[in-house]
């Protein structure tokens, strides 16, 4: 079987293509052509996806990282994920007074899965100086945490939708930790606006 087989090949491959055939390679040679030529168009007009440092950077800030800030990073990840806009906006959260090591509150993460966000896993970060000349718009849960940081990119979240401060639930009923994570949900499509025209401002003014 082996011996036909490769005998079999030898004579096609031997055998002069006819005129047929010739147009067929031409056409398929054309073909190519086309397709090459059109995915090179498609690659040319393809969006490129942002590089990180061109992203629009929104730092999230309370006390210790473990509740309201690591919520709200967690919500406006997925937000954002939700929206195909994660090439464009870079979510991170930090606290003022941290504990290293300390892990996002349980309670906060049953709060998180109650409405229907994933509660990856987080660690609190102190607040750098780096992070803060880094980030287009700092949201802080508090206006004694805005104080605190004092720079001109910086709101409360009560800044942004006119409403008041995230309260702390620490210490508290799960409740409160969903009620502090509603009041989050509700302010990420005006922050995703403010945070575009002060990255804006920012770059202009470089």
């Amino acid at each position: 079987m082996r011996g036909r087989g490769r005998a079999s090949f030898g004579r096609f491959r031997r055998q002069p293509p006819d005129k047929g055939s010739r147009r067929q390679d031409r056409l398929v040679e054309k073909t190519a052509e086309k397709t090459a030529a059109k995915r090179q168009k498609n690659a040319a007009n393809k969006p490129k996806t942002a590089a990180k440092s061109d992203k629009i950077r929104i730092t999230f800030v309370c006390t210790g990282n473990t509740c309201r800030s690591a919520m709200a990073e967690r919500i406006f990840k997925e937000e954002i994920a939700r929206r195909g806009l994660k090439d464009k906006f870079a979510i991170n959260s930090y606290g003022l007074r941290v504990k290293p090591q300390d892990e996002i509150n349980p309670k906060a993460v049953e709060a998180l899965k109650s409405l229907g966000y994933r509660a990856a896993k987080h660690k609190a970060k102190p607040l750098t100086l780096a992070a803060a000349k880094k980030s287009d718009l700092i949201v802080c849960m508090t206006a004694r945490h805005k104080a605190e940081i004092d720079l001109e990119k910086c709101y409360t979240v009560g800044d942004i939708t006119g409403g008041g401060d995230v309260a702390d639930p620490f210490g508290a009923p799960v409740s409160e930790y969903v009620r502090a994570a509603k009041y989050l949900a509700y302010s990420v499509d005006e922050t995703l606006e403010l945070a575009e025209k002060t990255a804006a401002n920012r770059r202009n003014n470089q």
